[in-house]
């Protein structure tokens, strides 16, 4: 019974280290090591699901999770080799990359803070009524009718105020919030503009134990703000790393379709924000590259939010639109 479960699958890692093997570099500890994608990006029981009679399923999570690695593995091998992709190409490839986001560390961290803010009465009060106008946002995000939604949400907040919240997440919370996440996020990155961002001969993407990052163009506003029902607002990017070949970026139009080469500089630059944003590791196939990364990294970064786009996509707008290099 698999008790190893990997946070980062021991085969998208492997894109990552050709050659020399996996370099993970700790940034709490500041250590460069070796390793291998096997001993890396794991917790014990990390996807056990308590059933009604207390018992853990170790499995069946590791199953789901195994369906979606072993429909994006090709894919994602396809695109390294510049293919154009296919709808239910894209559909596996934006289900896998969904879970990228949803099924680390930095996800159970940021849950684990949201059901305990949310125990609290007063807390819970604030954060589902902290006015009429904010429920009414809430009702319209879930997707509520138009029609009579005002008097709903005065209703909502009026009981809401009045009597309270009692929030008591079961066992296997994060992991369902983990699968609905994934599926809502999936199906909206199926639907919108992916580019793929090549690297050149001798110069290769980083990944990281977060490796989901989103970036902001000018003039976005806060995401934690939004009240659209997207999970990723407008005016925001996903830059995913895929292998040290290539990077999947979600949500720029102008280059919809499209296989971009960046050079060297661009290269650096995103490995650095990817790296930024990290719970603790970060990887690659050089353990000279994770050092020079690590020496650009300034300051402390919220990890699971926003980073500043450092790479100007405009220059690209006119490349070639094949996945030539």
């Amino acid at each position: 019974m698999p008790k190893r479960h990997h946070y980062l699958p021991q085969f998208y890692l492997k894109g990552f280290c050709p050659t020399d093997g996996l370099w993970v570099y700790d940034r709490e500890k500041g250590e460069c090591r070796k390793s291998r994608p096997k001993a890396v990006a794991f917790k014990k029981g990390f996807y056990a699901v308590q059933g009604s009679d207390g018992e853990l399923d170790y499995v069946e999570v590791e199953k789901r999770l195994g369906v979606v690695e072993s429909q994006a593995a090709p894919v994602i091998k396809k695109l390294d080799a510049g293919g154009a992709l296919e709808l239910r190409e894209r559909y596996a490839l934006a289900m896998f990359v969904a879970l990228l986001k949803y099924r680390t560390t930095a996800f159970e961290r940021q849950s684990s803070e949201f059901n305990e803010a949310f125990s609290d009465p007063e807390t819970a009060k604030e954060m589902l009524a902290p006015s009429v106008e904010g429920v009414e946002a809430l009702l319209r995000r879930a997707g509520y009718e138009e029609a009579g939604l005002p008097q709903m949400a005065r209703t909502v907040y009026e009981h809401i105020r009045e009597q309270g919240v009692e929030h008591r997440p079961g066992p296997n919370a994060r992991l369902e919030q983990m699968l609905q996440g994934a599926y809502e996020l999936g199906t909206q990155l199926t639907l919108g503009p992916l580019t793929v961002a090549r690297a050149p001969e001798g110069c290769r993407f980083i990944t990281a134990d977060d490796p989901y990052a989103l970036v902001a163009r000018a003039g976005a506003q806060d995401p934690r703000a939004w009240e659209g029902a997207e999970i990723i607002p407008p005016g925001y990017e996903s830059w995913i790393p895929l292998s040290g070949r290539s990077l999947l970026i979600a949500g720029h139009e102008e280059l919809s379709g499209r296989y971009i080469q960046f050079d060297d500089a661009e290269v650096q630059t995103t490995n650095v924000m990817i790296a930024a944003q990290c719970e603790r590791f970060f990887m690659g196939g050089a353990e000279a590259q994770l050092k020079r990364v690590a020496g650009e990294l300034s300051g402390e970064t919220e990890s699971g939010w926003v980073l500043p786009g450092g790479v100007d996509l405009s220059r690209h707008h006119l490349s070639r639109t094949d996945g030539s290099s």
